[in-house]
């Protein structure tokens, strides 16, 4: 059975500041390790991190995919 397993927490606080400095440390562990798995909640404030940041990561070259495409392919990312 495929398994993953969640690196960051997006909203553990729900502070917008927080929840930022959660995504960039995202950002720095797939950049380390090739990949990286986050969660959070639909909370209006993760929500509005997440429309600004997310934008952000893709001008930067970050690729978000579905976790199912790490369970499908492990070790291959997209080009």
């Amino acid at each position: 059975m495929a398994a993953a397993e969640r690196q960051v927490f997006l909203d553990r606080d729900p502070e917008p500041e927080e929840i930022t400095a959660q995504f960039r440390r995202l950002l720095a562990l797939a950049r380390e390790r090739g990949s990286a798995i986050a969660i959070g909640h639909p909370y209006p404030e993760t929500l509005e991190v997440l429309a600004t940041e997310i934008p952000r990561a893709t001008e930067l070259g970050y690729e978000l995919v579905p976790v199912s495409y790490l369970l499908q392919r492990p070790g291959e990312l997209p080009e």
